[in-house]
């Protein structure tokens, strides 16, 4: 267990996600963990888990050796010209937000500072995140390697160059949603065809922990896998001929592209 000091600017989703994970997996104690958000009512979902509260973002950055800004995009610049004054050179900040690059955080927080960019998403919660990482060359192997262990132990991680985050945004990073839409649609069908909401859900879920886990393990394409589940001029074939004709791959692409474009949209802020 590490006993370097955490913080978090931004008490959202994400950050309960991270914290959630770090803690429970014993990766950082509770008590080296800290939180700031402009919103106290955001400390009530954290009240469990034993983290301090911090009274302003200064006071948070002054005390942590890693500073999580877990903040949305847009109020990112507000927040750095809150905190650009303390010292930062024995800090590694680390960014979650969407389309903001390395050098978006040089300019305001000095080019010798450290940042580690991160896209994670939700799954973290449960164990499962997957999470992409990069870094500026400040960054220290070791402490590249702890910020890394972090979503290790809450998840999968990779290494990517930094100019494709706006792809990963769009591929892992809102990519809970797309699934979390499909289950919707598909457990709604088995309602209105007479199941019960749980059973309904339950198979639709278990389902798609199934598919990934072939996905992940079976050495095999997801084309491979899905010609195994098509039989000719069988039930899924005809439920795939029906998804062709309204355009379902079309729509996939088209969500993908403008979840990238929307991430690009957002780099030219400040």
């Amino acid at each position: 267990m590490n006993d370097l000091k955490v913080g978090f600017i931004g008490a959202g989703n994400i950050a309960k996600a991270i914290i959630s994970g770090i803690i429970n997996s014993g990766y950082v104690k509770s008590e080296n963990v800290s939180i700031f958000d402009v919103s106290t009512n955001a400390y009530d979902k954290f009240s469990s888990l034993n983290v301090t509260c911090c009274k302003s973002a200064v006071e948070l950055a002054d005390n942590c050796d890693y500073v999580f800004l877990t903040v949305k995009p847009q109020i990112c610049p507000s927040v750095l010209d809150e905190i650009k004054n303390i010292d930062c050179n024995d800090k590694v900040f680390v960014t979650v937000c969407a389309g903001l690059k390395i050098d978006f955080f040089k300019r305001r927080l000095g080019e010798k500072t450290k940042i580690v960019r991160i896209m994670p998403n939700t799954p973290l919660m449960v164990g499962c995140g997957a999470s992409a990482l990069t870094s500026s060359d400040e960054v220290s192997s070791d402490e590249f390697d702890f910020v890394k262990g972090i979503f290790d132990a809450s998840g999968k991680t990779v290494v990517v160059p930094e100019d494709l985050f706006s792809v990963v945004t769009a591929l892992s990073g809102s990519g809970p949603a797309y699934f979390f839409k499909i289950a919707e649609v598909l457990s709604s069908c088995g309602e209105k065809e007479g199941m019960s909401e749980s059973d309904a859900l339950f198979l639709t879920a278990q389902t798609m922990i199934g598919a990934a886990e072939m996905l992940l393990n079976s050495g095999l394409s997801a084309a491979d896998l899905r010609r195994m589940v098509t039989s000719p001029n069988g039930t899924t074939q005809a439920a795939l001929e029906a998804f062709e004709e309204t355009g379902f791959d079309k729509s996939l692409k088209a969500g993908f592209s403008a979840c990238v474009r929307r991430a690009d949209e957002l780099s030219k802020i400040g």
